[in-house]
């Protein structure tokens, strides 16, 4: 299954799977970090059904939307019907279709692990951003490598595991990108919770044949985290 597809499935579902992962209270930290101001743009990369985008409006920000799921921005236009300050489209985050140096902001919440090259994802956020914008990354980082089994499993990437990185190799990556000022916001355990309220990661350890305490002690090689960083001024 691809990414694509998974979350096409989990589209009616998705609200109630990332609040068990990202709280609004994280995304307010998120926002008070990046210093979002009222009237200026952001985009929103893997914007799911609107977790991020709903904040940003609220905050008086015009965004765009971006996701890869058809059946994901279907559910923000439903959601958003009376919002005038977004724009959708359709798009993957190594491609992304906005032009260069456009926003003020770039967002990705719960996304880039899914993504086959993080790294391009990245630059392509710094392409978008005007100089001195902020980006702000929410995500899954690993502590450790997970076990080979879950990594190698197809299901475990799509259910949100196995392409997620070092967080040292991460915040490397963001740098390596262009970013300067790069700083973690907040990191917190990643609750085994969230993976029982996930239909895919719960198959993934059932196929896996795997206890619930060798389940738990993978888990706990996961936190998610908040990074931060400013696209210089010159390239």
């Amino acid at each position: 299954m691809s990414s694509k597809k998974y979350f096409d499935e989990v589209a009616l579902q998705w609200d109630n799977m990332q609040q068990s992962l990202f709280s609004e209270d994280v995304r307010e930290k998120a926002f008070s970090a990046a210093g979002v101001k009222k009237g200026k743009i952001a985009a929103d990369i893997g914007a799911g059904s609107g977790f991020i985008t709903e904040g940003l409006i609220d905050k008086g920000l015009n965004v765009i939307a971006v996701d890869q799921s058809e059946a994901m921005l279907a559910e923000m236009r439903k959601k958003f019907s009376s919002a005038e300050e977004i724009e959708y489209r359709l798009g993957k985050a190594e491609k992304l279709p906005i032009p260069d140096e456009a926003v003020d902001y770039a967002f990705a919440n719960m996304y880039l692990h899914h993504v086959e090259s993080p790294l391009k994802a990245i630059k392509e956020m710094v392409r978008i951003l005007k100089p001195g914008g902020g980006l702000m990354i929410l995500d899954i980082v690993l502590l450790k490598e997970l076990p080979d089994s879950i990594k190698n499993s197809i299901e475990a990437y799509v259910g949100c595991v196995s392409w997620a990185v070092l967080k040292d190799k991460y915040i490397e990556a963001i740098e390596e990108a262009g970013f300067k000022e790069v700083r973690i916001i907040d990191e917190t355990s990643f609750p085994y919770e969230s993976l029982e309220n996930d239909p895919t990661s719960r198959a993934i350890i059932e196929n896996l044949n795997i206890s619930p305490e060798e389940a738990k002690e993978a888990v706990s090689s996961v936190i998610s985290i908040n990074i931060y960083g400013i696209k210089s001024l010159q390239d």
